[in-house]
């Protein structure tokens, strides 16, 4: 293979293969917590046309009843932020309590659990991101603790910069000791299980300097808890029953599927029901899901080019782009990285029109009352259709096919 031929053909399927890697990890979140930028004006960052703003509107003709929003900072934890407010927003539904849940008390769990995965194998690093479907489990492993002072918290709020970047760092470091030291072991051996047993502990210490020593039992209100009885008591067991909707992908055709760089859709999820549905399927799944009290965690491309953080309009068509201009489609972006990162919200409000068609979702990010309209983005049609990558419906009852 010539210099010429391995660059245009090797190069963008290593790029194919890292997007592959990291797409459903939820790796987006802001570089540093936005309450530390100032106002930007329009002639800095903030690019959405006068005509569009004036004639956004921040109502929503259906909307459910919403909790505070929380702050991931600098880790990729949107998938834990998403999801816990999703069970605040059933805790309230249900019995009009706000319950703030401890999102590092989930983090900190599945830490725990890549430390055994990191250990199986050197292709298994830990990394921050995950899906909606994994913080379910980890509810379901580990229950839930409250954010409240008498019950736990961590010793260093590892969301910040540096510390989540550190922590990460010193556990693959740590893995990648143990798997170069027992490079020429047998597994089976006892020399190697021994090396094994060591780095676990290492790195478990590694975590518990961040973390402090997780909470076997607390107390919240006068009554002592594990955080298993405190789901089985507050979130009423939560054992959500989900349907995982990915958005129909085009097929490729023509020089295009001949061509080795790029790659059909990915295979769907086998932890759940999945299926791979129209948009306009989708957009009714929501709008029967937001009807039924129920908010839907949404995971979509989180691209900077068409939002506008001071008001947190997400659209296309409110910024001044070339005439003609259409996003590549999403296979295409994939394989030339010219997508951006993902990122897990909450769908929790959306503005129909007479015709009963979505204009606009409300959407509870986990960016801090800073960012957006104090903490809320409102994700126009347009941006959706392009960039919606799935959504995770929680209740079977609205996982029934719907019509066409």
């Amino acid at each position: 293979m010539t210099k010429q031929s391995y660059t245009k053909r090797v190069f963008p399927a290593l790029l194919l293969l890292l997007s592959l890697f990291l797409s459903p990890r939820g790796f987006s979140f802001p570089n540093v917590c936005l309450k530390s930028f100032k106002k930007l004006s329009a002639s800095e960052l903030r690019h959405l046309t006068p005509e569009f703003e004036k004639r956004h509107s921040p109502t929503y003709s259906l909307e459910i009843k919403n909790t505070p929003i929380s702050d991931q900072c600098n880790y990729g934890s949107c998938w834990v932020h998403a999801r816990l407010a999703h069970i605040e927003e059933t805790i309230k539904s249900k019995t009009g309590k706000d319950l703030k849940l401890n999102r590092h008390y989930l983090i900190a769990q599945s830490l725990l659990d890549r430390i055994d995965d990191a250990l199986e194998s050197p292709n298994s690093p830990i990394f921050q991101g995950g899906n909606a479907n994994y913080a379910d489990e980890l509810v379901s492993r580990y229950g839930l603790v409250p954010e409240n002072a008498t019950s736990w918290k961590p010793r260093i709020n590892f969301e910040k910069n540096p510390h989540g970047s550190r922590l990460t760092y010193y556990l693959n470091a740590r893995a990648a000791k143990f798997h170069e030291d027992a490079k020429d072991l047998m597994p089976e051996s006892k020399a190697y299980l021994d090396l094994q047993d060591q780095a676990r502990k290492d790195m478990r210490d590694i975590l518990r300097t961040y973390t402090g020593t997780l909470p076997r039992k607390f107390d919240y209100q006068g009554k002592s808890y594990t955080p298993k009885q405190f789901a089985k008591e507050h979130a009423k067991d939560y054992t959500p029953r989900p349907l995982w909707v990915y958005p129909e992908v085009e097929e490729l055709t023509g020089n295009l599927r001949r061509e080795s760089s790029l790659a059909g859709p990915s295979p769907l999820p086998n932890q759940v029901r999945s299926s791979r549905e129209s948009l306009e399927k989708i957009e009714k799944r929501i709008v029967q899901s937001l009807k039924n009290g129920q908010s839907v965690t949404l995971s979509y491309e989180n691209n900077l080019n068409f939002i506008d953080r001071d008001t947190g309009i997400m659209t296309l068509d409110g910024f001044n782009t070339p005439a003609g201009f259409a996003p590549p489609k999403k296979l295409y972006r994939d394989s030339f990285l010219s997508g951006a990162g993902y990122h897990a919200v909450d769908i929790v409000g959306a503005d129909l029109d007479p015709d009963g068609r979505v204009i606009k979702f409300k959407i509870k990010n986990s960016w801090g009352t800073q960012a957006g309209d104090e903490g809320f983005y409102h994700m126009y049609r347009d941006y959706f259709e392009n960039f919606v990558t799935s959504i995770y419906l929680s209740d079977s009852d609205l996982s029934r096919p719907v019509a066409p």
